[in-house]
């Protein structure tokens, strides 16, 4: 059989050596010749005759799905080729496999059990019905749990573990291997999958750290959710995959049923791969469902998620083309133009609802900067709608350019990504960069950030970039969760760079912001309505050089600048100022307009808004796109994550002279020390010694403080103490929300006589070299009294209580707790089993 069907092969492609088409259908025969009537029925038997044929050869896709076994492969040998769809017809290369034999095993409870699952051979983490992305159960859907406590690594210095609230993370969840938690830092995620959790210790560990211990810390209040929990399959549109048991479960919609359904589950990584191509062109073919899993490690990188592979993904490549195409339902980046790519395009294409970004180009390691055989150049971008980004990695962008060069990216629309709309470059700090003379124009970028991630920007730069310009972009609505919604970031070494003729409004932050950078010109754009400055710039080095000229600042706040940083080689020629409703603007550190004018002379101030020019017109593409939910709320507040966050501590997790990293310990004076201790304990073997240094003028010190976010019900607040003698200690709430002055509450202190205090009354008095335990009552909000108890326990005697001790009327809510340490030189104090929580009794 084989043999025959070889020979059958071998002659039929003799016949089809001078052939110039071929088509495919999903209906059709690998046995046939390809013609219209009669066309092939794989893309890989297409690919093997048009391989044979003489160039150039045309292969034409019928509609309909084509879930692909294996990736189409493009080399060196399908040079001259265009692969496009029949026209009027969608043809769609899929990763995936649809899925059948469902069971209807409960009112819209739907299961069907995969084989290959089961047997280890499959395993997929994205689930696609009806052509919509579904999500596994998620803790929480709408909201953050706050880590409770940061603890060290088991191994090296990347966190791998932390301390959670009562009930966030259960021991006895099924599959508990399988169940990620996403951690979220500055402008960063990283994905952990637990190895083990310890009820009693409320611990969890991950089967490997975090991506960086500096960028990526596990501290007291990171918000983080938890993905994958059999247990919270509850919400219509939610599944789960058993992996020991090969089972599927899904939760069906309202109006979806069993016979009518359409689920696609991804199973291939990548769907076409451009391996050493030339002049290779994909024209109106649907590209969709590639697969990720998180690694046995879990995941996470440094910036931009760059790392990710693209559904479609191109190295060594040339003059290769995208036309006309869509790329959706993707698990990581629609296209990646990677190591040794020129020349090539992806033009008038629709990419949405992907797990990363849209696109990018060049090397992604840091330090390709150095292998010229990996740098790209001369890629075009041109005329696509990048939409609904970063649904699994949301600090992936819509456009990405590493160490590339000579690369056009215009009259693109970005939209509803985590992130920065674009990043351009790849070198932190001075030096050479491959990423250069690098065209961004006409682009409608908006709807990025949104509250998700920090320290970013709807066009971001990195490094040097002689001959870059930024031209006629759109940029608006921008914000982010904790700092750095900008319009245009120039950031870390970003030089030579010329932003002109660009629209920037309506940004959380500066419309324009630059750290570390020389050499660069803004000019002639219009900055508008950013919530508290226009321009802002970090590190005001004397090579932090940068030109404004010709542009237009409409200002919300009434200061020009973000921050009074300011340097010499900053300078200003015929910019125009407003405010908005009028009023004076304060250029720099309060600099009055004839202040201003003695650095800018040409400097032009109106106090009425004038009839500003409209942005660029552009084309909102997406509303042709079916509807993508959102993968992730905006981030809490930075008080919410502290809102009723307990703290129970007994010292027992760290390491004997380890300081408490989720405390604040900048007031320690040399010679101080606040850092665990075997010397003593009350319970256990462990507990916080603070020990007073020579004199100095911090009084005060050793002091060491927490965040926290108490404001109604009541809050008890305990300790073990043992007071050495000599020694003062002090303990005290605050109600301090942040900035100006704060106001005390509920306060102990114990002098060097050993007198116990309670906001100034004097309790008792308390043995020397033993362990008392003290606790603290103290209503808020609607269970507020004005007073606060204090119950103390004296070695071998009963509790004694002090009741009615009032606190400063001013004191409302408890944002701040800490310990203060006077005395003499040598003084020491102990401090274990310390809790503090709210209860809404």
């Amino acid at each position: 059989m084989k043999s025959s069907f070889a020979l059958f092969f071998a002659v039929f492609l003799a016949s089809v050596t001078h052939a110039a088409t071929f088509y495919v259908a999903t209906t059709g025969d690998d046995r046939n010749p390809g013609t219209r009537n009669q066309p092939f029925a794989t893309v890989h038997h297409a690919q093997l005759a048009a391989r044979a044929a003489q160039k150039p050869v045309t292969v034409l896709l019928r509609g309909g799905m084509y879930c692909l076994s294996e990736p189409l492969v493009f080399t060196a040998a399908d040079a001259d080729t265009v692969w496009q769809a029949v026209e009027n017809e969608t043809p769609v290369l899929s990763g995936g496999v649809l899925l059948t034999g469902w069971r209807e095993v409960a009112p819209q409870r739907w299961q069907v059990t995969l084989s290959d699952v089961a047997a280890g051979q499959w395993y997929f983490s994205q689930l696609y019905v009806n052509d919509q992305r579904r999500s596994r159960p998620i803790l929480l859907r709408t909201g953050y749990f706050s880590v409770a406590g940061q603890l060290l690594p088991t191994s090296g210095e990347n966190p791998d573990r932390f301390r959670f609230c009562p009930g966030e993370i259960r021991a006895d969840w099924h599959n508990l291997s399988d169940v990620e938690v996403t951690t979220f830092h500055l402008w960063t995620m990283d994905r952990l999958r637990i190895k083990s959790v310890d009820a009693r210790q409320r611990t969890v560990t991950f089967t490997g750290p975090t991506h960086s211990h500096d960028q990526a810390p596990l501290t007291r209040a990171t918000w983080y959710r938890v993905e994958n929990v059999r247990e919270a399959l509850e919400n219509p549109g939610e599944w789960y995959l058993d992996r020991t048991t090969g089972v599927l479960t899904y939760l069906a919609k309202p109006g979806e049923s069993v016979r009518r359904t359409r689920v696609i589950a991804p199973r291939l990584p990548h769907v076409v791969l451009f391996d050493g191509a030339t002049n290779v062109t994909l024209r109106g073919l649907t590209i969709a469902h590639n697969a990720w899993n998180t690694p046995p490690l879990g995941y996470g990188f440094l910036q931009a998620d760059v790392v990710v592979n693209g559904a479609v993904t191109a190295r060594n490549t040339r003059q290769c083309a995208l036309e006309n195409c869509v790329i959706r339902h993707t698990a990581t980046w629609a296209v990646d133009w990677g190591d040794g790519c020129h020349g090539n395009r992806i033009e008038g294409c629709e990419l949405f609802d992907l797990g990363a970004g849209g696109v990018k180009v060049g090397p992604t390691e840091p330090g390709s900067e150095a292998d010229t055989n990996k740098w790209a150049s001369g890629c075009i971008i041109r005329d696509n709608l990048i939409a609904h980004g970063g649904r699994v990695f949301p600090a992936a962008v819509g456009v990405w350019i590493g160490n590339a060069d000579n690369n056009v990216v215009e009259h693109n629309e970005i939209t509803d990504f985590y992130y920065s709309g674009m990043s351009i470059g790849w070198r932190w700090g001075a030096g050479f960069s491959p990423a250069h003379h690098n065209t961004i124009a006409d682009n409608h970028i908006h709807n990025i950030g949104q509250g998700v991630l920090s320290d970013l920007g709807g066009i971001y730069t990195l490094g040097e970039s002689p001959g870059t310009v930024l031209r006629a972009n759109h940029i608006h609505d921008v914000s982010r969760a904790r700092y750095g919604g900008w319009g245009i970031y120039f950031d870390e070494g970003s030089s030579h760079i010329v932003a002109e003729s660009n629209v920037v409004h309506d940004t959380q932050d500066a419309g324009f912001f630059q750290n570390n950078g020389a050499g660069n010109i803004v000019r002639n754009n219009l900055f508008a309505l950013g919530n508290n400055a226009a321009i802002q710039v970090g590190n005001p080095r004397p090579t932090n050089g940068i030109h404004f000229e010709g542009n237009r600042f409409l200002l919300l706040a009434p200061n020009l600048f973000a921050t009074g940083n300011f340097n010499d080689d900053m300078t200003f020629a015929s910019n125009r100022y407003w405010r908005v409703g009028g009023g004076p603007i304060k250029f720099l550190r309060d600099e009055s307009l004839d202040d201003w004018r003695k650095r800018e002379p040409s400097a032009l101030v109106a106090e009425v808004r004038p009839a500003f020019p409209q942005a660029p017109a552009k084309r909102n593409r997406t509303d042709q796109l079916p509807a993508v939910p959102r993968s992730f709320p905006p981030a809490p507040d930075e008080r919410d994550l502290y809102q009723n966050l307990a703290i129970d501590e007994d010292f027992e997790l760290y390491q004997p002279g380890q300081r408490i990293d989720d405390w604040c310990q900048t007031d320690l004076s040399p010679g101080d020390v606040a850092a665990i201790t075997t010397a003593a304990a009350a319970s256990g073997r462990q507990s916080l010694q603070f020990q007073k240094g020579p004199p100095s003028p911090r009084s005060w010190t050793p002091h060491i403080y927490a965040k926290v976010r108490y404001e109604n019900g009541v809050v008890h607040n305990s300790f073990d103490l043992r007071v050495e003698p000599g020694a003062q200690v002090g303990w005290e709430w605050r109600d301090w929300p942040g900035g100006g002055s704060y106001q005390p509450g509920p306060s102990l202190s114990v002098t060097a006589e050993g007198a116990l205090t309670a906001s100034g009354r004097k309790l008792l008095t308390v043995p020397t070299g033993r362990w008392l335990h003290v606790e603290i009552v103290c209503g808020l909000g609607t269970k507020a009294t004005g007073t606060y108890t204090v119950a103390v326990t004296l070695p071998e005697q009963v509790p004694q209580r002090f009741a009615d001790i009032p606190y400063p009327a001013g004191f409302k809510a408890v944002d701040w707790i800490g310990f203060f340490s006077a005395g003499k030189e040598g003084t020491v104090y102990f401090v274990d089993n310390l809790k503090l929580a709210v209860r809404p009794e």
